[in-house]
């Protein structure tokens, strides 16, 4: 499985594996890290004796977020986690967390699972951990603006970049952490085909291929998947083959 839905009244949440980089926000940030002053708070809780009902306490952070709607979105989340059986108890959240072998979280010496969940305001990390006798789960909630800049330097992503539509073969803007395109008129340049526009517009601004390849990727599929990050892409823009996919081809 590569994603789990889940639907409440409140909204659908998805839920994905953390890739390997981001598998850190599902712990507590040093003090003085920018991700630290992104996050709103954490919610931890264990499971005692046969009871499903979990323990639970919250720990809040340096992001201020006091809402009524945070506090509603993050209570339909949790019990829809719960419906969902990844925290619906010690026994059943391990069962599920088999189905995402991609989010195991290697840099532990123990079975733990790390997962991410998006939304219009917000993004969480959730870390299970199937253990008896030890916190079974940890929810960090960040701000989900916050969060994507700080995305965005690490990867080395630039706010927007030139682009050709694929269908129109217009000039298009793409604006990082957003879906989609915005259409783009360029003013006095309407005869030099759009390829070589796009190049000449983009290295105006610095941005290489492998940014804009990136760029195009996160804005069609995900902003959260290896394709969306530069470093995946040699400076002609072009995929990284890795051995994996070396294998799968032949």
């Amino acid at each position: 499985m590569t994603e789990l839905k889940i639907s409440t009244p409140y909204a659908e949440f998805i839920v994905t594996p953390a890739v390997q980089e981001e598998q850190k926000y599902c712990f507590t940030q040093d003090m003085y890290s920018d991700a630290r002053g992104a996050c709103i708070g954490h919610l931890r809780g264990y499971w005692e004796g046969i009871s499903p009902v979990p323990y639970t306490n919250w720990w809040p952070d340096t992001f201020p977020e006091k809402t009524s709607e945070f506090k509603e979105e993050l209570a339909h989340l949790f019990h829809g986690l719960q419906s969902s059986g990844l925290l619906a108890d010690r026994a059943t959240m391990n069962a599920r967390c088999n189905r995402f072998p991609s989010a195991v979280i290697k840099t532990q010496f123990r079975k733990e699972m790390a997962f991410r969940i998006n939304t219009e305001h917000r993004i969480y990390f959730l870390r299970c951990i199937p253990h008896k006798g030890e916190y079974n789960f940890y929810l960090y909630c960040y701000d989900r603006n916050a969060l994507m800049e700080i995305f965005r330097r690490e990867k080395g992503l630039p706010t927007y970049c030139f682009s050709e539509h694929k269908t129109t073969h217009q000039v298009v803007v793409i604006n990082y952490g957003e879906s989609g395109y915005h259409p783009c008129k360029i003013r006095g340049l309407e005869n030099i085909p759009t390829k070589e526009l796009v190049d000449k517009l983009n290295a105006a601004k610095g941005i290489s291929k492998a940014q804009v390849a990136a760029m195009e990727c996160g804005s069609l599929l995900r902003w959260d998947c290896p394709a969306a990050d530069p470093r995946n892409y040699t400076e002609e823009g072009l995929p990284i083959r890795t051995q994996s996919s070396a294998k799968e081809e032949r």
